[in-house]
């Protein structure tokens, strides 16, 4: 339970296992370029009061930030995570940046809390992604983002305002958006889906735009509800497509 006025750990080397918990830092965690070389990092239920730095961040191991609350900016950019990595039921009450980030490993954000923009633009997930039960309150994009393991999981979501996959190659054997909420625009134009795609019981209160998408196996829309227009302009489906029970209020371009 250490508290930590004004702590900087830049370029720090941590041989062994770093446990922070219920710690707090009163001005911004500065970890940039630091190595988590040989032993777990282990956040739990810390509180970063003025944000954290982790840009270019080496984590060796398993690394958790579990219940943990950024409060301010924060940012992973360049971070690469080795192991598994859990942010569940984490906090960033401001934007949160892991642009150019590479997990390796099973990574899950269940249940976190984004009250700013998440932005995960050209990321690497070499491992399985779980975002279950995730709220995004601002923009999310993961445009350019490449997605590989057994299954991509965003189950459940709420999108508060854009959501942003163009481009992105879905590599895993399963891609789920199941009963997941789309409040606003939701852009997948030009991304590719490699295995069994899932947006069943899907709402789209805002444009559905997969305009160029590949769906390279099944792809199931089973009861998704678009309330604006559905745009699959020159998309190709490969493989069988399923809309059964589905509901269009706008527009439904398949051209």
């Amino acid at each position: 339970e250490a508290t930590f006025n004004k702590a900087t750990f830049a370029g720090a080397r941590f041989n062994n296992a770093a446990l922070f918990k219920h710690s707090t830092f009163r001005e911004p965690g500065v970890f940039d370029h630091a190595k988590f070389a040989s032993g777990a990092a282990l956040f739990l239920d810390v509180d970063f009061d003025s944000g954290a730095d982790f840009t270019a961040t080496t984590f060796g191991r398993d690394t958790e930030f579990v219940g943990v609350t950024f409060r301010d900016y924060t940012t992973f950019n360049d971070a690469l995570f080795s192991g598994h990595a859990s942010f569940e039921r984490s906090m960033f009450v401001s934007s949160v940046r892991f642009e150019q980030t590479t997990f390796r490993g099973f990574v899950a954000f269940d249940k976190a809390t984004f009250s700013g923009d998440a932005l995960f633009t050209g990321v690497t997930f070499g491992g399985n992604i779980t975002f279950d039960g995730a709220t995004v309150s601002g923009d999310a994009r993961f445009g350019g983002s490449t997605f590989g393991g057994q299954y991509t999981q965003f189950n459940e979501v709420e999108f508060g305002q854009g959501a942003t996959f163009r481009g992105v190659k879905f590599g895993s054997a399963y891609t789920t958006f199941t009963k997941t909420t789309f409040h606003e625009t939701a852009w997948f134009e030009e991304a590719t889906f490699r295995g069994i795609t899932r947006f069943d019981s899907t709402t789209f209160r805002g444009d559905a735009r997969f305009a160029r998408s590949t769906f390279q196996s099944v792809a199931h829309f089973e009861g998704a509800t678009f309330h604006c227009n559905a745009r699959f302009g020159w998309a190709s489906f490969l493989a069988a497509t399923e809309f059964a029970d589905a509901t269009f209020s706008g527009r439904a371009v398949f051209k």
